[in-house]
């Protein structure tokens, strides 16, 4: 009989087992890579944040309030909202973690200044400019409101010391057989440094506005400190395809981009000289018609009542002369004797503090503003019924159409002014 060998424990291991079958289209982790955000996963997330900032701020400003009064918030209001922004930020990206609007559509950071990682992913970027990213984007705009003025009034000081210095100098010159009337280099430069800086505001909107129109072509950088620094966003899971027919990731974002661009070409000045010196011959146009007119009539009025001489032997360019001197002695008038009412009233104020019978039927808990702490001036009310001086419930309300008590929506437009 013969002897059945068994298999050992040494051979079983031997054996080649195949490795498992990999379902078609995956990829090895060695050579999955994940896509980079587009535009509207990125203004998704950036809603999303925005939103959260806003409920923190009024959390802050509602905790503030208690503590110090309506009246340090109403003052403090644009320091406390950049507080709040950048507690939300450095407890987020300041701290290497995702804000709520990045979990939202589960995006991360990465660096485009820093080499990639051997494994040939993107590297994060660093701690210094993730706190410069939070410190510009949540003070930045706060610090330019504070020291643009200043700056604007140094410069003015200074253009205008540089000029008497070249009056003084002019005289000195005069005296001699050519004096000298050109501004000297440095008043020069400190003019074009002023003109530059009153300029600014508008040089940045504008450049904000190219910006954000490159942003909805590439869908790279939302912000411009984010392109100065490299910082971009990646999804952190496998994109998924797109159906057959459909339009690519963020194209309905070329249309919008296309359409800010041009907005802001149109507003740079590229057309304005063409525009003007159209507006200009089509007025002179107008003008030159009217006053042949009155002059093949022979019209005359007198002059110191209010109306224009004209005659029939003047020249076009005499008649719009004259009528241009009219015009703006008209308009000088009108302007000087016009005013508004809420800011220099033809009425007498009321003060509720110092006449006690006014409004007597308003009860002595509710004949102080809450926003001054003082005694009303010109009571006037919002559409809740609540009451405030006029001059600080209009000013509110211009900054932020609400009632200050319970925060019931209020226009400008809405409030009531009371009179007895």
């Amino acid at each position: 009989m013969d002897s059945q060998q068994h298999p050992t424990v040494s051979s079983i291991s031997q054996i080649p087992v195949p490795a498992p079958a990999k379902p078609p289209g995956s990829r090895s982790p060695a050579n999955l890579t994940l896509p980079m955000a587009g535009a509207p996963e990125i203004i998704r997330a950036h809603q999303k944040d925005t939103y959260v900032s806003s409920v923190l701020s009024d959390h802050l400003l509602s905790a503030v309030r208690a503590i110090k009064g309506s009246r340090y918030v109403h003052v403090h209001t644009s320091s406390l909202t950049a507080l709040a922004s950048f507690l939300y930020l450095a407890a987020t990206t300041g701290a290497s973690s995702k804000t709520l609007g990045e979990e939202y559509c589960d995006l991360m950071y990465v660096s485009e200044t820093i080499p990639k990682t051997e494994s040939g992913l993107p590297a994060i970027p660093s701690v210094p400019s993730r706190w410069t990213f939070v410190a510009v984007q949540s003070l930045g705009p706060l610090v330019a409101l504070g020291l643009g003025p200043a700056i604007k009034r140094s410069v003015d000081r200074l253009v205008a010391r540089s000029q008497a210095q070249d009056n003084v100098q002019t005289r000195k010159s005069s005296k001699r057989s050519s004096p000298s009337t050109e501004p000297s280099l440095r008043t020069r430069l400190l003019v074009f440094l002023q003109s530059f800086i009153s300029r600014l505001p508008i040089i940045f909107a504008r450049a904000t506005a190219i910006h954000l129109a490159l942003f909805y072509f590439s869908g790279k950088y939302y912000s411009l400190i984010k392109r100065v620094l490299g910082m971009r966003y990646m999804l952190a899971h496998a994109e998924s395809p797109e159906p057959p027919g459909a339009m690519a990731r963020g194209g309905e974002y070329h249309v919008l981009g296309a359409l800010l661009l041009a907005q802001t070409v149109a507003q740079t000045g590229v057309f304005s000289a063409a525009r003007n010196a159209l507006s200009s011959v089509v007025e002179r146009i107008f003008k030159l018609q009217s006053l042949t007119e009155s002059s093949s009539q022979s019209a005359t009025t007198v002059a110191g009542q209010g109306k224009v001489v004209l005659k029939a032997d003047m020249t076009p360019e005499e008649m719009i002369s004259a009528i241009s001197q009219h015009t703006t002695t008209t308009t000088t008038t009108t302007t000087t004797t016009t005013t508004h009412t809420h800011q220099n009233p033809s009425h007498k104020q009321i003060r509720l503090d110092e006449d006690p019978s006014a409004f007597a039927f308003i009860p002595e808990q509710s004949r102080t503003c809450v926003l001054c702490l003082s005694g009303l001036r010109d009571p006037t009310t919002t559409l809740c019924g609540h009451l405030f001086c006029w001059e600080c419930i209009a000013e509110w309300c211009r900054e932020k159409p609400e009632c200050p008590l319970c925060r019931t929506a209020n226009l400008e437009q809405n409030l009531l002014v009371l009179r007895s």
